[in-house]
């Protein structure tokens, strides 16, 4: 979400079949508080003006989480309320969102997919709300898989194993051969090389390369690998 973003929403009856009206949150800053590979977590700051009125702020900051996790579907998402985020030095509010039931941690995932860190729990009205449909869990499962290292590794690794061998096979000076056999796996391990853009390292040692007397050295090799420009680059060592 564009930093100072002014957002207009008519969020305030979520559950209540009130007549819903329309209220502004102000996007002041975003961070990145990821767990590693591990877990996406995001905190949004933000800024309600014109309404004092902590029920409505609430309700308002939920609508925030919402609104930035259908953006890329991000395990949790954290919302702090501030008067003015430049000058203040007091957070007026604060909010966890995570559709998935386990929490900013991330464990366990028995939890309520809402924490109000301040006032301890969330009305019985709203307790529900933001829980993601089953069409809303099955559009995002490729935006889901694509914050996550192992899913996103174990989905590309045919593709870049396909951009790299010949690039791994053209570093030999000499003859090669591959020990992997017939089923086995090259591009075995791999870790973020940038997660922003999905990028990925993968690397593996199941391949030998002759010198000038012909002799065989087993080889590691790294190949990062972009799946969404199918460009790879290799090292071996």
């Amino acid at each position: 979400m564009k930093i100072g973003t002014i957002v207009t929403v008519a969020a305030l009856a979520f559950a209540t079949g009130a007549e819903a009206k329309e209220a502004t949150y102000v996007v002041a800053a975003e961070k990145d508080h990821s767990f590693g590979n591990i877990r996406s977590r995001i905190t949004l700051e933000v800024e309600i003006p014109g309404t004092d009125d902590s029920a409505e702020q609430l309700k308002v900051m939920m609508q925030a989480a919402i609104d930035r996790h259908r953006q890329d579907w991000p395990d949790a998402v954290s919302v702090r309320l501030w008067g003015d985020y430049e000058n203040d030095q007091v957070i007026q509010n604060s909010i966890d969102y995570a559709p998935d039931g386990c929490g900013w941690s991330g464990d366990p995932c028995s939890q309520p997919i809402w924490t109000d860190l301040f006032n301890g729990e969330i009305p019985a009205d709203l307790i529900a709300f933001g829980d993601p449909t089953e069409a809303e869990m099955e559009s995002s499962e490729d935006v889901a898989c694509r914050q996550d290292l192992q899913c996103w590794g174990d989905k590309h690794a045919l593709a870049a194993t396909f951009a790299c061998q010949p690039l791994i096979e053209s570093l030999a000076k000499y003859a090669y051969r591959w020990t992997d056999g017939w089923l086995g796996a090259k591009l075995e391990r791999f870790r973020w090389k940038d997660r922003k853009e999905g990028s990925i390292s993968y690397t593996g040692d199941e391949v030998e390369f002759q010198n000038g007397f012909g002799a065989w050295s087993r080889m590691t090799y790294w190949c990062h690998y972009n799946p969404e420009s199918d460009y790879a680059e290799v090292s071996v060592h």
